[in-house]
């Protein structure tokens, strides 16, 4: 009997590629599905369900990938480690094993046999002017002179507007074609959405959430949201002067609202506001949740809760891990599994008890994301972070002690960045063997740090390094010499000192960048 489950444990391996190749094509029929208005309530139930296996799976991967790949490496003293957790690891391929079958179950029970997918394929016209959302008449005044049609001409001029004396003012003869209502944007704008390849879709749906870590978030972001501008879903709002670098973007407010009703449609984000902060969501699978307006936590009832993001002040109870739990007839039930949190945010909060902030995280164990932009002082201890965490950002924390000495335990943190007052002292210090699989390293608007110290065998796996607007830091650390695989650094506004002593010491970074 031993051995079966011996031998039933070491395919699990190749049940996590069968449920990847299953999630693609799960993937792939709901991106159809969603292309094709369903015509009753049978098959908008099955396109339900399979996108609640579709999360489902996402889940098992990379709860695998996090808790078990991730950590068979090769070598004499990991093997040692290895050994000493082979029950724990023999516990995650059991629950693995289990929760795959149950996938892999129910999914044939969904498939339709005879769907079929169509093709429509839409080419642009020759000698047709577009001009879409012209909000006032002066715009079309200082646009028209650049377009002059002659009234024999075939050319044809297509403008939109909300306003109905904008069109009259452009031409009081001109052909009008009013949409009935909202269900007409919605479909012209499902074109462009339905067409979205599976990893941008989170991306437009929810563009605040840090979808992979595994690459430096910075660049795979950038690449993301210029194939949405390339798409023309979302818009370029302002450049850099100098390098013609997009600095911030934009998304039109109907596409928003389009998004967001997606998202919520598929149970991918739910947004809690003025309209809706007072009364109790039910448990509807929601992933992540934005909170927009204070409610009380235990309103919210989503069992497979992975990200929750704070945008308003939240009082102190709000915090407490026992307001994660509700109390239903005289029974506890968890409404709130923060032990299942893949992110947590806290955006342009007020400054928060650290030790209120610490019994939050003690809570979230499988935390792989973290960012705060609020002030707390002083970073909590080590050992209340989840050793899972991948990513951290710190906004205006304004820490008056070295976090380094922290962080620098946690063993997958991969990018790490400091922005905005989020260090208040002058010295920052990463010890020998600190940081492991650090990748990027971002100091920005550091207004008082006068010195990074790195020691060698310090961040060995440091990719990126970008340092901004730090008017006291007068000299790179000498310890970033013995760090072979940094290939980016990344320098803006800096003191021209500063720079030239960077520029000096270069033979060992492949690529700088200088912006003033």
């Amino acid at each position: 009997m031993l051995t079966q489950q011996v031998t039933s444990l070491l395919g699990v391996d190749d049940q996590v590629e069968s449920l990847k190749r299953e999630l693609r094509w799960m993937q792939s029929f709901l991106k159809v599905a969603g292309s094709r208005k369903a015509d009753n309530e049978v098959m908008r139930k099955r396109v339900a369900d399979i996108r609640d296996l579709a999360y489902d799976a996402e889940d098992v991967i990379e709860t695998f990938a996090l808790k078990v790949a991730s950590r068979r490496k090769v070598g004499f003293s990991n093997c040692i480690k290895r050994s000493a957790c082979c029950l724990k690891e023999c516990c995650l391929l059991c629950q693995t094993k289990s929760e795959i079958e149950k996938i892999t179950t129910l999914l044939p029970l969904f498939i339709d046999q005879e769907s079929e997918c169509s093709v429509v394929a839409i080419c642009g016209m020759g000698g047709l002017v577009i001009f879409d959302d012209i909000w006032n008449i002066e715009a079309w005044n200082s646009l028209k002179p650049a377009f002059p049609i002659e009234r024999n001409s075939n050319s044809k001029i297509l403008l939109t507007s909300r306003r109905k004396e904008i069109v009259s003012h452009a031409d009081p003869r001109c052909y009008r074609c009013a949409l009935r209502d909202t269900s007409d944007v919605k479909d012209v704008l499902a074109l462009s959405y339905d067409d979205l390849p599976p990893y941008l879709t989170p991306c437009i749906v929810s563009p605040n959430q840090e979808e992979d870590c595994g690459e430096i978030v910075e660049d795979v972001a950038e690449g993301y949201l210029m194939e949405l501008v390339e798409r023309c879903m979302i818009q370029v709002c302002e450049r850099d002067i100098a390098t013609l670098e997009v600095k911030t973007f934009q998304m039109h407010d109907l596409m928003r609202d389009f998004c967001m009703s997606k998202a919520k449609e598929e149970k991918f984000f739910y947004i809690v506001d003025q309209s809706n902060a007072c009364s109790p969501s039910t448990d509807q699978g929601f992933r992540r949740i934005s909170m927009h307006e204070y409610c009380r936590v235990q309103c919210i009832k989503s069992t497979k809760l992975r990200s929750l993001l704070f945008f308003k002040e939240i009082p102190i109870e709000a915090l407490r891990p026992r307001s994660l739990v509700s109390y239903e007839e005289g029974q506890s039930r968890t409404s709130l599994q923060s032990s299942s949190f893949d992110s947590v945010y806290f955006n342009n909060c007020n400054e928060i008890d650290t030790r209120h902030l610490t019994h939050l995280l003690s809570c979230c164990g499988n935390l792989h994301k973290l960012r705060l932009a609020v002030e707390i002082s002083k970073l909590t201890e080590y050992h209340y972070l989840s050793s899972n965490l991948v990513y951290i950002k710190l906004i205006r924390c304004k820490l008056e002690e070295d976090p380094m000495p922290t962080l620098e335990k946690l063993p997958d943190l991969r990018v790490l960045e400091f922005h905005d007052k989020a260090f208040e002292e002058k010295e920052m210090f990463c010890p020998t063997h600190g940081f492991p699989k650090l990748e990027s390293l971002s100091l920005m608007y550091l207004e008082n740090l006068e010195e990074l110290k790195v020691d060698e065998k310090a961040m060995p796996s440091l990719r990126e390094l970008e340092i901004g607007y730090c008017p006291n830091l007068n000299i790179l650390p000498n310890g970033l010499r013995f760090i072979s695989a940094l290939e980016k650094l990344k320098i803006e506004s800096m003191p021209k000192t500063f720079i030239a002593k960077v520029l000096q010491g270069r033979e060992h970074v492949p690529f700088i960048f200088v912006r003033d």
